[in-house]
């Protein structure tokens, strides 16, 4: 059972959500591999666009609203991948 159907079968109405997930790869630009791009995108970018797509639309729905947290490391400004 996917975990936004575990929630309605045990709350009526979805009221809040937060998402925390990040990674990061260390290297220079031209060390990385591309699945080490891939799994930063995956993770830094689609996860919260996952999290949306699933768990707002129970909000929606219930119309009473809800709130959607995303959380971001400190260091998320700071790029772990560098030029030569």
């Amino acid at each position: 059972m996917a975990l936004i159907e575990q929630a309605g079968a045990v709350n009526t109405h979805l009221v809040q959500t937060v998402e925390i997930a990040g990674v990061s790869a260390w290297g220079t630009v031209e060390n990385l591999e591309h699945r080490h791009w891939r799994r930063m995108i995956d993770v830094n970018l689609m996860g919260p666009i996952h999290v949306i797509e699933n768990f707002v639309p129970p909000m929606v729905k219930a119309g009473r609203g809800g709130a959607l947290v995303n959380v971001s490391s400190a260091t998320a400004p700071q790029s772990a991948v560098t030029a030569s």
